[in-house]
């Protein structure tokens, strides 16, 4: 009988443990995942997808909607959230021509009165030599990240607040060139792109 009566509170025991845990897993999880995931319905216009901007050299290119399999750049805290301090550095984005290297945030500024209260809007492009991801805060805007691909470096020509320009040119045999600008309209990031192939 004591056998049986210590196998079962044994049991019970488990089952509280295993119902404890998975309780508080799933709060963490869900607690971290509201500020990762997009809202329900808000599907990423601004992305574009790597192929669009080399079917027309020289033309600009105007943000649609797509998927990308592209690895995503890791996305910086909200104002309620980011520190008061300066920036840490992120990896993936540079400031010339060699890529190996990553290099500081640029610094952050100290909003305005009239983009204080406005919503971020940020939104990603993706093309020929890399990918640039811009937000917008009224008609501020401000780039947060350029990673070129294999075969490439970057350039960032203006980080912002009245627009973002990065250039990405190919390296060793790569004579490509993709040059991609972004500026706020109506509070949404707007990229144009131009390609050249020497």
């Amino acid at each position: 009988m004591t056998s049986v009566r210590g196998w079962l509170l044994g049991v019970m025991a488990w089952l509280l443990v295993v119902l404890v845990g998975s309780s508080l897993v799933w709060v963490v999880i869900s607690r971290a995942g509201q500020g990762v995931a997009p809202s329900p319905g808000s599907g990423d216009p601004g992305q574009v997808a790597a192929g669009a901007a080399a079917s027309s050299p020289g033309a600009a290119v105007t943000p649609a909607p797509s998927t990308t399999s592209r690895p995503t750049l890791r996305p910086e805290p909200s104002d309620s959230a980011r520190p008061s301090g300066p920036p840490s550095p992120r990896a993936g984005t540079t400031d010339g021509p060699d890529d190996s290297s990553p290099s500081a945030a640029p610094p952050a500024s100290a909003p305005s009165a009239s983009t204080s209260g406005a919503r971020a809007v940020r939104r990603t492009w993706s093309g020929v030599g890399g990918t640039v991801v811009a937000e917008c805060r009224g008609e501020t805007i401000r780039m947060m990240g350029a990673q070129p691909d294999g075969g490439f470096a970057v350039e960032v020509l203006d980080r912002g607040p009245h627009q973002v320009k990065v250039e990405f040119r190919g390296r060793g045999d790569e004579h490509r060139e993709s040059q991609v600008e972004s500026e706020c309209e109506a509070g949404t990031p707007h990229f144009s792109a131009e390609n050249k192939d020497d």
